[in-house]
Protein backbone atom coordinates (compact mmCIF):
# COMPACT_ATOMS: atom_id res chain seq x y z
CA UNK A 1 0.00 0.00 0.00
CA UNK A 2 3.16 2.21 0.76
CA UNK A 3 4.69 1.51 -2.04
CA UNK A 4 1.22 2.28 -4.29
CA UNK A 5 1.20 5.28 -2.35
CA UNK A 6 4.63 6.74 -3.30
CA UNK A 7 4.15 5.97 -7.02
CA UNK A 8 1.61 7.95 -7.10
CA UNK A 9 3.24 11.36 -5.60
CA UNK A 10 5.95 10.73 -7.97
CA UNK A 11 3.54 10.22 -10.62
CA UNK A 12 2.70 14.10 -11.20
CA UNK A 13 6.35 14.79 -11.55
CA UNK A 14 7.43 12.36 -13.85
CA UNK A 15 4.59 13.65 -16.54
CA UNK A 16 5.97 17.11 -15.95
CA UNK A 17 9.84 16.25 -17.22
CA UNK A 18 10.84 18.42 -19.79
CA UNK A 19 11.44 16.50 -23.23
CA UNK A 20 14.15 17.10 -25.46
CA UNK A 21 15.16 16.28 -28.98
CA UNK A 22 18.40 16.31 -30.22
CA UNK A 23 19.43 15.73 -33.71
CA UNK A 24 21.78 12.76 -33.67
CA UNK A 25 21.72 12.51 -38.21
CA UNK A 26 24.26 13.75 -41.18
CA UNK A 27 26.64 16.13 -40.35
CA UNK A 28 27.08 16.06 -36.50
CA UNK A 29 29.90 14.40 -35.15
CA UNK A 30 30.88 11.14 -33.21
CA UNK A 31 29.87 11.51 -30.00
CA UNK A 32 28.69 15.03 -30.13
CA UNK A 33 24.94 14.00 -29.51
CA UNK A 34 25.19 11.31 -27.27
CA UNK A 35 27.30 13.41 -25.03
CA UNK A 36 24.58 16.47 -24.54
CA UNK A 37 21.69 13.56 -24.32
CA UNK A 38 23.86 12.26 -21.24
CA UNK A 39 23.72 15.20 -19.64
CA UNK A 40 20.47 16.51 -20.29
CA UNK A 41 19.47 13.39 -18.64
CA UNK A 42 21.26 14.49 -15.60
CA UNK A 43 19.05 17.37 -15.53
CA UNK A 44 15.84 15.34 -15.42
CA UNK A 45 15.30 15.69 -19.29
CA UNK A 46 13.40 12.90 -21.40
CA UNK A 47 15.95 12.52 -24.02
CA UNK A 48 14.97 11.37 -27.96
CA UNK A 49 17.71 11.66 -30.31
CA UNK A 50 16.46 11.39 -34.18
CA UNK A 51 17.90 11.97 -37.50
CA UNK A 52 17.27 13.66 -40.81
CA UNK A 53 14.70 10.86 -41.46
CA UNK A 54 12.49 10.61 -38.42
CA UNK A 55 12.77 14.42 -38.18
CA UNK A 56 9.06 15.92 -37.85
CA UNK A 57 6.45 18.05 -36.59
CA UNK A 58 4.82 15.43 -34.74
CA UNK A 59 8.26 14.42 -32.79
CA UNK A 60 8.85 18.63 -32.37
CA UNK A 61 5.60 19.46 -31.01
CA UNK A 62 5.88 16.63 -28.10
CA UNK A 63 9.71 18.36 -26.97
CA UNK A 64 10.39 21.31 -25.19
CA UNK A 65 13.59 21.65 -26.24
CA UNK A 66 15.68 21.00 -29.61
CA UNK A 67 19.21 20.75 -29.69
CA UNK A 68 21.27 21.21 -33.09
CA UNK A 69 24.72 19.59 -31.75
CA UNK A 70 28.51 20.35 -32.70
CA UNK A 71 29.30 18.36 -36.82
CA UNK A 72 31.28 18.49 -39.37
CA UNK A 73 33.50 21.63 -40.53
CA UNK A 74 30.65 21.75 -43.36
CA UNK A 75 27.16 22.49 -42.22
CA UNK A 76 25.74 21.52 -45.65
CA UNK A 77 26.62 18.32 -44.72
CA UNK A 78 23.22 18.61 -42.76
CA UNK A 79 21.33 21.07 -44.48
CA UNK A 80 22.04 19.33 -47.55
CA UNK A 81 19.73 16.10 -45.90
CA UNK A 82 16.80 18.17 -44.55
CA UNK A 83 14.07 19.42 -46.36
CA UNK A 84 12.63 23.18 -46.37
CA UNK A 85 9.96 21.41 -44.68
CA UNK A 86 11.68 20.51 -42.12
CA UNK A 87 13.43 23.58 -41.79
CA UNK A 88 10.25 25.58 -41.20
CA UNK A 89 9.09 22.75 -39.00
CA UNK A 90 12.02 23.61 -36.77
CA UNK A 91 10.94 26.99 -36.98
CA UNK A 92 7.54 27.02 -36.43
CA UNK A 93 8.79 24.83 -33.36
CA UNK A 94 10.72 27.97 -31.86
CA UNK A 95 7.62 30.36 -33.25
CA UNK A 96 5.10 29.00 -30.79
CA UNK A 97 6.95 28.47 -27.90
CA UNK A 98 9.96 25.84 -27.76
CA UNK A 99 13.59 26.13 -27.51
CA UNK A 100 16.40 25.83 -29.27
CA UNK A 101 19.62 25.08 -28.44
CA UNK A 102 22.87 25.10 -30.81
CA UNK A 103 26.04 23.46 -30.38
CA UNK A 104 29.40 24.82 -32.56
CA UNK A 105 27.69 23.55 -35.95
CA UNK A 106 24.28 23.82 -34.52
CA UNK A 107 24.98 27.41 -33.77
CA UNK A 108 26.16 28.05 -37.63
CA UNK A 109 23.11 26.54 -38.86
CA UNK A 110 20.43 28.84 -36.66
CA UNK A 111 21.76 32.37 -38.96
CA UNK A 112 19.99 33.15 -42.24
CA UNK A 113 22.26 31.82 -44.70
CA UNK A 114 24.67 28.76 -45.01
CA UNK A 115 25.90 30.68 -47.88
CA UNK A 116 23.88 33.96 -48.94
CA UNK A 117 25.96 34.61 -52.07
CA UNK A 118 24.66 31.38 -52.87
CA UNK A 119 21.04 31.72 -51.56
CA UNK A 120 21.43 28.55 -49.24
CA UNK A 121 19.57 29.28 -46.22
CA UNK A 122 19.74 28.08 -43.00
CA UNK A 123 17.38 27.74 -39.82
CA UNK A 124 16.71 31.34 -39.92
CA UNK A 125 15.83 31.77 -36.01
CA UNK A 126 18.32 34.54 -35.34
CA UNK A 127 18.99 38.07 -37.08
CA UNK A 128 22.29 37.08 -38.02
CA UNK A 129 22.59 37.03 -42.19
CA UNK A 130 25.68 34.48 -42.35
CA UNK A 131 27.39 33.29 -38.55
CA UNK A 132 31.19 33.46 -38.46
CA UNK A 133 34.29 31.24 -37.26
CA UNK A 134 35.97 32.86 -34.19
CA UNK A 135 39.70 31.67 -34.96
CA UNK A 136 39.71 31.31 -38.77
CA UNK A 137 41.91 28.58 -41.27
CA UNK A 138 42.52 26.75 -37.26
CA UNK A 139 39.98 23.68 -37.44
CA UNK A 140 42.30 21.92 -34.56
CA UNK A 141 40.93 20.91 -31.30
CA UNK A 142 42.04 23.81 -28.33
CA UNK A 143 41.04 25.62 -25.60
CA UNK A 144 39.67 28.89 -25.44
CA UNK A 145 39.19 31.82 -23.27
CA UNK A 146 35.85 32.74 -22.64
CA UNK A 147 34.88 35.16 -20.34
CA UNK A 148 31.17 34.78 -18.57
CA UNK A 149 29.57 37.75 -17.02
CA UNK A 150 29.06 39.62 -14.49
CA UNK A 151 32.61 39.09 -13.12
CA UNK A 152 33.94 38.68 -16.57
CA UNK A 153 36.77 35.70 -15.24
CA UNK A 154 38.42 33.98 -18.01
CA UNK A 155 37.85 30.36 -18.13
CA UNK A 156 39.59 28.25 -20.60
CA UNK A 157 36.87 25.65 -22.61
CA UNK A 158 37.20 23.22 -25.66
CA UNK A 159 36.91 24.92 -28.43
CA UNK A 160 36.80 23.63 -32.39
CA UNK A 161 36.32 25.49 -35.30
CA UNK A 162 33.38 26.97 -33.20
CA UNK A 163 31.26 30.36 -34.41
CA UNK A 164 31.37 34.36 -32.78
CA UNK A 165 28.60 36.26 -32.68
CA UNK A 166 29.33 39.62 -33.21
CA UNK A 167 29.21 42.47 -30.78
CA UNK A 168 25.86 43.68 -31.09
CA UNK A 169 22.50 41.91 -29.88
CA UNK A 170 18.71 42.07 -30.72
CA UNK A 171 16.29 44.03 -28.86
CA UNK A 172 15.50 40.79 -26.87
CA UNK A 173 18.75 39.26 -27.10
CA UNK A 174 21.43 38.73 -23.95
CA UNK A 175 25.13 37.57 -24.45
CA UNK A 176 26.46 35.20 -21.87
CA UNK A 177 29.96 34.62 -22.11
CA UNK A 178 32.83 36.32 -24.86
CA UNK A 179 35.69 35.31 -26.31
CA UNK A 180 38.32 36.82 -24.01
CA UNK A 181 40.52 38.04 -26.91
CA UNK A 182 38.45 39.28 -29.47
CA UNK A 183 35.72 40.44 -27.05
CA UNK A 184 33.02 39.16 -29.40
CA UNK A 185 30.08 37.45 -28.35
CA UNK A 186 30.96 33.38 -27.41
CA UNK A 187 27.05 32.48 -26.56
CA UNK A 188 23.83 34.47 -26.61
CA UNK A 189 20.18 33.99 -26.04
CA UNK A 190 17.33 35.71 -27.75
CA UNK A 191 13.92 34.99 -28.95
CA UNK A 192 12.43 34.19 -32.18
CA UNK A 193 8.53 34.18 -31.76
CA UNK A 194 7.31 33.01 -28.38
CA UNK A 195 10.00 30.53 -28.34
CA UNK A 196 14.09 30.95 -27.27
CA UNK A 197 17.20 30.26 -29.04
CA UNK A 198 20.11 29.85 -27.50
CA UNK A 199 23.46 29.57 -29.58
CA UNK A 200 27.02 29.10 -28.23
CA UNK A 201 30.20 28.68 -30.07
CA UNK A 202 32.79 26.22 -27.96
CA UNK A 203 32.10 23.02 -26.91
CA UNK A 204 30.52 23.55 -23.19
CA UNK A 205 29.18 19.77 -23.31
CA UNK A 206 32.78 18.33 -23.96
CA UNK A 207 33.95 15.90 -21.10
CA UNK A 208 37.24 14.73 -19.82
CA UNK A 209 37.08 11.91 -22.66
CA UNK A 210 36.89 14.80 -25.14
CA UNK A 211 40.24 16.41 -23.77
CA UNK A 212 42.13 13.22 -23.30
CA UNK A 213 41.31 12.46 -26.79
CA UNK A 214 42.71 15.56 -27.86
CA UNK A 215 45.70 15.45 -25.82
CA UNK A 216 44.15 18.71 -23.98
CA UNK A 217 44.68 20.11 -20.15
CA UNK A 218 41.81 18.62 -18.31
CA UNK A 219 39.04 20.69 -18.13
CA UNK A 220 37.48 23.44 -15.81
CA UNK A 221 34.61 22.52 -13.51
CA UNK A 222 32.68 25.11 -14.76
CA UNK A 223 32.98 23.71 -18.42
CA UNK A 224 29.45 21.21 -18.49
CA UNK A 225 27.88 23.80 -15.73
CA UNK A 226 27.81 26.46 -18.44
CA UNK A 227 25.77 24.35 -20.94
CA UNK A 228 23.51 24.01 -17.20
CA UNK A 229 23.11 27.60 -17.41
CA UNK A 230 22.62 27.55 -20.66
CA UNK A 231 19.40 25.76 -20.18
CA UNK A 232 18.20 27.21 -17.19
CA UNK A 233 17.71 30.40 -19.31
CA UNK A 234 16.35 29.02 -22.41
Amino acid sequence: MMRKFACLLLWPFLLKADIAVIFAGAGTCEGCADTVAALLQQQHYQVRLVDEHQLNAKVLQQADLYVQPGGSDDIMDTLSVLSDRQLQEIRDFVAQGGSYLGICAGAYLAGQYADQSAGVRAFGLVELTEIEQEILDDNQAQLVAIEVPPDSKPWQVYYQAGPHFGRHLPATGSATAFYAGSKQIAARISSFGQGRVGLIGPHYEADASWFAADDLPTSSPLQQELLFQMLQKL
